[in-house]
């Protein structure tokens, strides 16, 4: 389940902390209409040009 956002902020926490639930609306939803587990949930942020991945602690950068 990939997310594309569009936000200003360069803060990979942000992201997680205000993207979670919907993410996680979006992978019950999958998994009830397809019947299939999603495996991962992740965010691609264009401001920071990455991906971040939701289930994945933060990296000491």
């Amino acid at each position: 389940l990939v997310d594309y956002k569009t936000d200003k902020t360069d803060d990979e926490q942000k992201y997680k902390d205000d993207y979670k639930l919907q993410l996680d609306i979006y992978k019950e939803a999958l998994e009830k209409e397809f019947s299939v587990p999603v495996k991962q949930m992740i965010i691609y942020s264009f401001t920071l040009g990455r991906f971040i991945d939701l289930e994945k602690p933060e990296e000491n950068k």
